[in-house]
């Protein structure tokens, strides 16, 4: 067998020296993986160790081998590798080795044999994964129909769920057959809407287990001609692989590469313990350890749980984020409980949504929530509620930017997974919403657009931005309820660079379909900047509750009769105590910029002018002029803590005579 590869090619001390290697081999095991390393030693230089390897891997049949052989007073050590799954380079990166995926070489002074391999070992054990199989990828749980449930109904079920063929079961829930839509379309043709689908259920099924390997799968789709397999496990299906789990799987593979316009840019395709020692540097210690039982009590109660949402987003980014949210494949009130056991926390739970806020002991809120599916019955309407898996409740986020999760499973811990590309819109700086009818589902996403732009920078792409422009088009946007529009203005209001946003949401026509019919120019846009700047002085120091999303609106609606801003306030659902300061400042804007455009020497008089007027009007009228700020830079610095103790009656009973001077503060 071996004298076939000893060809007359080799030289003889070639010959000899793979002699030796191939003595000297020994195949190893790792994540399924077969592996050969050998190694050698001769007293003299000679060339040619690569296809030495390469010769070993023919011989012994392994896509993968590594040798090492010193050559006097070096060892040179080499990697081939002819599997897409194992990049050499980066096993032989621990001894400084170079290359590409398939082959790979270095060259040491210093480390003995013992060492090489020991370093090999471990970077093995390191860059290759276990095999990705059926359970890994599948779409769980399984939806499946009863053999007896008629075709009408299974149509809908089709439609509501945008499935393309779903598993048919027996009284018994064994596996009875496939239904297709091909299949549901020819029974509706033929006038059989009333008919069982148990007459025209697919026979002959491929099914397979949870550990099948995904290139096995592929396999069995191509030669079987099918576009989904059921996952069987005792008897039981939990779970089916479809083309489009196959095709998700394989662009996230290459998705980690990132496409070529994204070079130059900042990339977010960190390994899990720059995950984690990212994680040790943003949040606090309290913070760790929450997320450490989380790790052992989903292992207890045999849930996956994940950090979900914006937390990591910003973890990516670099950004500190301490609004916790956790999403648990399982009953997350059961979860929160259990935590709570723990934590010595409160929890407060709303069983229709299987979701929990984990109040603890300082105050802190960790919102944890049942992984869920969302349908949409009508547009802007509030969705529908199923249970579901971590895949499928990333899939009803907003952006791609939000879809990211971070794995806090023991044996997965700080594993970022990113189904729906959002790494890959992180480095474009993009803002993308993850299918076409996403605005239309929940037109509020149009405002959270806008306001992450403006906090974050990015930008979304055309393809978003038409279908916001087609949403706001079709006056969707109208039918949102105020509570939900209000508490959208409120997040932006609140955001930074609330000037930008608000020319962004004028540019794309939201603020006409929301009731806000103003222009913003050029000079309503500096006049909210210089506002919001002016708020921020350290000079101010608010006695009463001021509210930064109160003042802009305050002037929005300065044009505005007071019939109107009641209504609109009305409808937003705003607080009457909200409304009656809106209202109050808008009334007494003119007044209050008229007397106080001159410089107010006696303290009693600008006292009387503001101490009854609303923080956000005073803030608003320190903007018009130097005197103006002079005047309320005054009251705020040297009156806004003085309270008058007695009153008109007090000094009436100490028999003063009531005159102008009762008002007078010296």
């Amino acid at each position: 067998m071996i004298s076939k590869f000893l060809n007359l090619s080799l030289t003889d001390e070639q010959h000899a020296l793979l002699e030796k290697l191939i003595t000297n081999s020994k195949k190893i095991n790792i994540n399924e993986k077969d592996i050969i390393l050998s190694s050698a030693e001769t007293n003299k230089f000679i060339e040619g160790l690569s296809v030495l390897t390469r010769k070993l891997a023919q011989i012994e049949d392994i896509d993968i081998v590594f040798c090492w052989v010193k050559m006097r007073d070096k060892t040179y050590v080499v990697a081939r590798s002819d599997d897409v799954d194992v990049d050499v380079s980066k096993v032989l990166d621990v001894i400084g080795g170079g290359g590409h995926s398939q082959a790979s070489s270095a060259v040491i002074k210093d480390l003995s044999f013992e060492e090489i391999e020991r370093r090999i070992n471990t970077s093995l054990f390191k860059n290759i994964k276990k095999p990705v199989v059926a359970k890994d990828i599948m779409s769980y749980p399984a939806r499946v129909v009863s053999e007896d449930e008629s075709v009408y109904r299974v149509n809908e079920l089709l439609k509501k769920y945008g499935h393309s063929g779903i598993p048919i079961v027996d009284s018994k829930n064994n596996l009875a057959g496939i239904i297709t839509r091909k299949d549901i379309d020819k029974a509706i043709k033929h006038g059989l809407s009333h008919a069982p689908v148990k007459g025209f259920k697919s026979h002959g099924l491929v099914t397979t287990g949870p550990n099948t390997t995904i290139q096995e799968i592929q396999k069995l789709m191509v030669e079987n001609g099918i576009g989904r397999i059921p996952i069987i496990q005792k008897g039981e299906i939990i779970g089916i692989v479809t083309r489009k789990d196959i095709l998700r799987f394989l662009h996230g593979r290459n998705y980690l590469k990132y496409p070529e316009k994204t070079k130059g840019k900042k990339k977010y395709d960190f390994t899990v313990g720059q995950v984690v020692e990212r994680m040790n540097s943003l949040f606090p210690k309290k913070i760790i350890k929450i997320f450490e039982l989380v790790s052992i009590i989903s292992r207890e109660l045999k849930y996956r749980a994940y950090l979900v949402g914006g937390v990591v987003r910003d973890l990516l980014l670099g950004i500190q984020n301490l609004d916790i949210d956790i999403v648990v494949e399982g009953d997350g009130i059961i979860f929160a409980k259990r935590l709570a056991e723990v934590l010595k926390a409160r929890v407060e739970s709303h069983q229709k949504f299987k979701t929990a806020v984990l109040v603890l002991e300082d105050g802190k809120h960790i919102d944890i929530a049942s992984a869920r599916v969302e349908y949409y019955e009508k547009p802007a309407a509030l969705p529908d509620i199923e249970p579901g898996n971590i895949r499928q409740d990333l899939a009803r986020r907003d952006f791609t930017i939000n879809t990211l999760a971070l794995s806090l499973n023991k044996n997965s811990f700080g594993e970022i997974l990113d189904f729906f590309g959002g790494r890959k819109d992180l480095a474009l700086k993009r803002i993308k919403v993850l299918h076409k009818m996403s605005f239309i589902e929940d037109p509020t996403r149009i405002f959270r657009a806008v306001r992450f732009e403006q906090r974050l920078g990015f930008k979304m792409d055309s393809q978003t931005e038409k279908l916001a422009l087609s949403t706001i088009d079709l006056n969707i946007v109208s039918e949102l309820t105020g509570i939900r529009i209000r508490e959208e203005l409120i997040a932006i209001f609140n955001e930074e660079n609330q000037h930008r946003a608000l020319k962004r949401l004028y540019e794309i026509g939201a603020l006409k379909k929301i009731g806000i019919n103003i222009k913003m120019d050029k000079l309503q846009l500096e006049n909210i900047r210089s506002t919001v700047k002016m708020a921020k002085k350290k000079s101010f120091h608010f006695t009463k509750g001021f509210e930064m999303w109160r003042m802009i609106l305050i002037i929005l609606m300065l044009n505005r009769g007071a019939g109107f801003i009641r209504k609109w306030c009305t409808e937003m659902k705003i607080r009457k105590r909200d409304m009656d300061i809106i209202s109050q400042s808008v009334d007494g804007y003119v007044q209050l910029k008229s007397v106080l455009g001159r410089i107010i020497t006696k303290n009693s008089t600008l006292y009387s002018y503001l101490i009854d007027k609303p923080e956000e009007l005073k803030i608003l009228i320190s903007t018009i002029s130097k005197i103006h700020y002079e005047n309320i830079k005054r009251y705020f610095e040297k009156l806004s803590n003085i309270r008058v103790l007695i009153n008109g009656n007090d000094l009436k009973n100490l028999n003063f005579k009531p005159s102008e001077d009762f008002k007078i503060i010296p």
